[in-house]
């Protein structure tokens, strides 16, 4: 006599399930019209395996099942604390010479857009009134989308004087580095591990505390000046920087990479956080996570 669990264990590809039986094929078959037909885009979370076994009424290891099928076909890929999504297009980015996210979009053969969300000037707030020397700034914050996908959000502080001139338009259509008057030297980055806000993950499409990469970047002008300060999140199971090292070392050099302890770890000023003693961005020698980076000639800005 059959039992229940017997005709379960069959029925999710048991040793005596018929092929009709598999369900773990079926839905990997459904989910994979559903990725061919575009409901799920690339670098979409799919829902959860919670979800998908209450919505198509099979046990969480038949999702698991079928989830991995498309996995090892390289249809969607997963990574810790994040989920199953999407596998698509990495969004990479060189490091060692300055450049904009729009370069790093458009050398992908992606479309790259930008759009404004906020735009104003406003008193220099106090997490970079040390890194700026003016008392106003003009903040944006914006989303970096790559063919109508968001791949980065970034705010950015200017000193008024250098942006008088421009309007929420100007911004949306070209980089500062473009628009601002002055000519760049080059700028100091600093890439660490966060999880994301509340804010930026409904923007970006995340899970609120999903991991992210959080870039850190202070520009400088030929003269010596700040010019700008700029904070990007990019969504950590799409992103990646990639650095090119020389094979010696300078005896007695730093390393490029700090390390964060309790005492001097802070959160990106981008998402609200008191930028804390020990900030690389205080003292050129701490270091850093990138080095100065500086301008090219085919520096697009």
């Amino acid at each position: 006599m059959q039992t229940k669990r017997t005709a379960r264990k069959e029925a999710e590809g048991g040793p005596d399930a018929s092929p009709r039986s598999l369900l773990y094929q079926d839905l990997a078959n459904e989910l994979r019209k559903r990725v061919a037909s575009g409901e799920f885009q690339q670098g979409m979370l799919l829902p959860s395996e919670g979800t998908l076994s209450a919505a198509y009424g099979v046990s969480r290891p038949t999702v698991k099942r079928a989830l991995d099928i498309l996995r090892r076909e390289g249809v969607i890929d997963a990574r810790r604390g994040f989920g199953w999504f999407v596998a698509g297009t990495l969004f990479r980015q060189k490091l060692g010479v300055l450049s904009t996210i729009e370069d790093s979009v458009e050398q992908l053969g992606l479309a790259s857009r930008r759009k404004v969300i906020e735009f104003a000037f406003m008193p220099t707030p106090p997490e970079v009134r040390g890194l700026l020397d003016c008392e106003t700034v003009l903040r944006t914050k914006r989303i970096n989308l790559a063919d109508e996908k968001p791949v980065a959000c970034v705010t950015t502080w200017c000193p008024e004087a250098l942006a008088t001139h421009l309007s929420k338009a100007d911004v949306e259509q070209q980089s500062l580095y473009d628009l601002m008057a002055v000519e760049i030297a080059g700028a100091r980055q600093v890439i660490r591990a966060v999880g994301a806000s509340a804010e930026d993950a409904h923007l970006l499409g995340v899970p609120v505390g999903s991991p992210c990469l959080a870039s850190e970047r202070l520009t400088y002008s030929v003269a010596g000046d700040v010019v700008l300060f700029a904070v990007a999140i990019f969504p950590g199971h799409s992103s990646e920087y990639v650095a090119e090292m020389p094979g010696t070392r300078k005896p007695g050099g730093r390393a490029g990479i700090r390390i964060v302890t309790p005492e001097t770890a802070s959160e990106p000023s981008g998402s609200g956080g008191q930028r804390a003693p020990g900030s690389p961005f205080e003292t050129p020698a701490a270091g850093a996570a990138v080095g100065a980076v500086p301008a090219s000639p085919a520096q697009t800005g």
